[in-house]
């Protein structure tokens, strides 16, 4: 997992210094903030960081493994190595905090924000549909874009959903099969413009996952889908899902 805040140690290593007899380091959430009384585990034992969030641990082998948590965060799971010269690399320890309810999160700047789900409109007739959103209320900017998806399905069944983030382009004006031809329709829409290819990665937490695109995000915007409610293929048939299906989940990227 991409850690976007690395956890500051209360030591240095030069060039081929030997790794030290005690381990020190702090537990942090995402935005740097100290987690007091974080629960570390090691092999078995159980380390309690102070009111700060440091910790230590006393006369480490490496490669270890410490497995960190604190109630109302995603648990983590870290493994700290020594290199050959026997100098250790601090660990990094960053906690996302856990959203208190299912849904999308997008991870701002200081704190979540998360994203309403948003009315997919269709406007045409029994030949031509168009689908798409009519307001986009949320703006994000953070860099790496990070979205935390909170739900109590499992991946296989999340993938069966269709899972996908859509860039959108504003539409004022589409075309529709009309009696004569192909006639301009007033549409005021932000419509799909393509799929945005996202990695889907389960957290240690049950019923958290991390979205992350596989290349930097373009700033413009975008929108979660399921069941294909976005896809301008699929628009003729959207009256059969009931209303509570038919919504994306909107956001603006402004980096």
């Amino acid at each position: 997992m991409t850690r976007s805040l690395v956890a500051l140690c209360a030591f240095t290593l030069a060039c081929g210094e030997t790794a030290p007899a005690t381990l020190d380091g702090q537990v942090l959430d995402i935005w740097g903030s100290q987690i007091a009384g974080a629960s570390i585990l090691i092999d078995g034992t159980n380390i309690t960081a102070d009111d700060h969030g440091y910790f230590s641990v006393e006369n480490p082998t490496y490669p270890m493994t410490l497995r960190v948590g604190k109630d109302g965060f995603v648990q983590d799971e870290v493994v700290v190595t020594a290199a050959e010269d026997g100098t250790v690399a601090p660990p990094n320890i960053a906690l996302y905090p856990r959203p208190e309810e299912r849904g999308f999160y997008v991870v701002g700047q200081t704190a979540y924000k998360q994203l309403d789900p948003t009315p997919v409109q269709v406007i045409g007739n029994e030949l031509s549909k168009v689908s798409g959103l009519q307001a986009i209320s949320t703006t994000a900017g953070r860099t790496p874009f990070e979205v935390i998806f909170q739900t109590e399905l499992r991946l296989e069944e999340v993938t069966r959903l269709g899972l996908e983030l859509h860039k959108l382009t504003y539409s004022a004006k589409v075309e529709i099969a009309g009696p004569f031809g192909t006639e301009e329709a007033d549409a005021n829409l932000y419509t799909s413009a393509g799929v945005v290819a996202v990695e889907l990665s389960p957290m240690r937490s049950r019923e958290a996952y991390l979205v992350k695109p596989t290349e930097a995000l373009e700033p413009g915007w975008y929108a979660f889908q399921v069941q294909d409610v976005l896809d301008p293929n699929n628009a003729l048939n959207l009256a059969s899902l009931p209303a509570a299906q038919k919504v994306a989940w909107a956001f603006e990227y402004k980096p």
